[in-house]
């Protein structure tokens, strides 16, 4: 079969939809109405050719007016989002702590300064920071 005929053949499957360079689109779950995001790009020969919207790919994804539109909201597909999520603890986790970073314990004792803006007591000793050199940095002594 030429690539004449299995675009035409695909083309009777497929239902593509132009939506421009910006929209707005829900992760699906799949079997819920959803599609595949693609972009049309052109190979180094000229070939018009689709690919995966960079980062969704294995997401089904549907407009998100039509997701409220049609009541959909308890088929979103919040994997996506976990994922997400998983990708900035790990990330943050590159450079800190990400249990401490994202605490809603006090950190550190807060005054209220004359024109009632916060004022964060706490000295450069009292952080433990992995990139402080303790060289440069002479903290005192705790009692």
């Amino acid at each position: 079969m030429s690539d004449e005929e299995l675009d035409s053949k695909l083309g009777s499957y497929h239902n593509l939809k132009f939506v421009g360079r910006v929209w707005l689109f829900t992760p699906i779950l799949p079997g819920k109405g959803g599609g595949q995001l693609i972009r049309e790009s052109v190979d180094k020969n000229g070939n018009v050719k689709y690919d995966s919207v960079v980062g969704i790919k294995g997401y089904m994804w549907l407009e998100s007016e039509d997701v409220v539109k049609n009541n959909k909201q308890d088929d979103v597909d919040m994997r996506y989002y976990n994922k997400l999520v998983n990708e900035a603890i790990e990330t943050i986790d590159q450079y800190g702590d990400y249990e401490w970073f994202s605490s809603n314990e006090p950190s550190h004792d807060v005054s209220i300064d004359e024109n009632g803006e916060p004022m964060y007591n706490i000295s450069y000793c009292q952080i433990d920071n992995p990139f402080r050199d303790e060289a440069e940095l002479e903290c005192p002594e705790e009692d």
